[in-house]
């Protein structure tokens, strides 16, 4: 079974944007979007999950428990314009079902067909 991107239709596939996650101690919203991505993962195995995070900054810290074939590298920044069509293109060429956000100020831009985008708030 491939689990990169780049790989056939099969289980619906979910991008979950951990580019929240910044520095090896992370706060309240990358906390909680880092244990929402573990659970969802062993809690809905019908699914393929991948993370989107920020680029090395982070390694050695909160994401080394992740698989680091569902981990996927921002080249941008989180509020960089040319991170807008990156991630819009990400989900197009990835063919993700799903996108979530722990945040809604990161979504990308416009339509995307075929995907379902969801801001997941904590309080």
């Amino acid at each position: 079974m491939m689990s990169d991107a780049s790989a056939p239709l099969g289980r619906p596939r979910v991008l979950f944007d951990l580019r929240w996650v910044r520095g090896a101690r992370p706060d309240g919203i990358a906390r909680y979007s880092i244990e929402l991505f573990r659970h969802l993962g062993l809690l809905d195995p019908e699914r393929e999950y991948f993370a989107l995070y920020g680029g090395g900054e982070v390694r050695g810290g909160p994401l080394d428990a992740i698989d680091s074939r569902a981990l996927l590298v921002s080249p941008h920044g989180l509020f960089s314009p040319r991170s807008r069509g990156f991630l819009a293109g990400l989900l197009r060429r990835g063919r993700f079902r799903f996108y979530l956000a722990p945040n809604y100020l990161g979504f990308p831009p416009g339509r995307a067909p075929g995907t379902i985008r969801i801001a997941v708030v904590h309080d």
